[in-house]
């Protein structure tokens, strides 16, 4: 995507963040330390992004009533190390593929991988196909300790929010991906077969009437697989559910 970050896109001044994002993965099956790698690095550099993305990170195990943590660094081994544990705390066989990986910090951060679809390193081959899909969902909503710790997050501003969008294109290689905000996720999910935010990567080869779209549209291809990806405006604070409708209905979707 192209650099914006001469553009003025101030997230209005009395907001809490209340935007995520999400990459959907159809039928990959990798190994722990694969998946290990790309949680790390994508964590790594989100924290030079914005600070929300730093802290201390941690995970939660143990009934819910009564939980336990565990604290990690971002690093491959540490993360590498919660996948026995994972699957022990959901009773899975340790060759399972349906383990979910869910932590976050301290200052807002948060990422799930659900399933991981992912197999220890030295795991036979599995009896059957893993057939997906793979969601990576990232949110943040600043907390307490940030401010304390004098720090501000800025994860909801345009020129950030499009550097957010770009290190969970490079890191998951997603077949979608979706920036969304607290309007769009509202929508009802059985009427949107493909999910628009502020910013979406769509589907390869998906059929789309430019001419039908919001005039705040900007269109670029993705460079890692040749998709489309619409941005809509210059700010997440900006969209309106009528560009999320305008935006379905070019892609031959109306939304009832």
């Amino acid at each position: 995507m192209p650099d914006i970050s001469d553009l003025e896109l101030p997230e209005p001044t009395g907001h809490r963040t209340s935007c995520g994002i999400r990459a959907v993965i159809d039928c990959r099956l990798e190994t722990d330390s694969a998946v290990a790698g790309r949680v790390a690095g994508l964590l790594t550099e989100l924290a030079t992004i914005d600070p929300v993305w730093q802290g201390t990170w941690r995970y939660e195990f143990g009934p819910w009533h009564t939980p336990e943590y565990i604290t990690i660094t971002p690093e491959i081994q540490p993360i590498l190390d919660l996948f026995p544990r994972i699957r022990e705390d959901n009773d899975f066989n340790q060759h399972a593929y349906a383990a979910t990986l869910d932590i976050d910090s301290n200052f807002g951060g948060g990422l799930s991988v659900t399933p991981t679809g992912s197999i220890p390193d030295n795991a036979p081959p599995p009896r059957f196909p893993f057939t997906g899909p793979t969601r990576y969902d990232a949110g943040f909503t600043p907390k307490p300790a940030l401010t304390e710790a004098g720090l501000h997050s800025r994860a909801t501003t345009g020129t950030i929010g499009i550097h957010i969008f770009d290190a969970f294109d490079r890191w998951t290689e997603p077949d979608t991906l979706v920036y969304s905000t607290a309007m769009t996720r509202t929508l009802d999910p059985r009427t949107r077969p493909i999910d628009i935010g502020w910013i979406s990567l769509l589907p390869p080869n998906t059929p789309l009437d430019t001419t039908l779209l919001p005039t705040k549209a900007i269109l670029t291809t993705n460079p890692r697989n040749g998709a489309t990806i619409i941005r809509l405006g210059n700010s997440p604070w900006h969209l309106t559910e009528t560009d999320i409708h305008t935006t379905h209905a070019a892609l031959g979707q109306p939304l009832r």
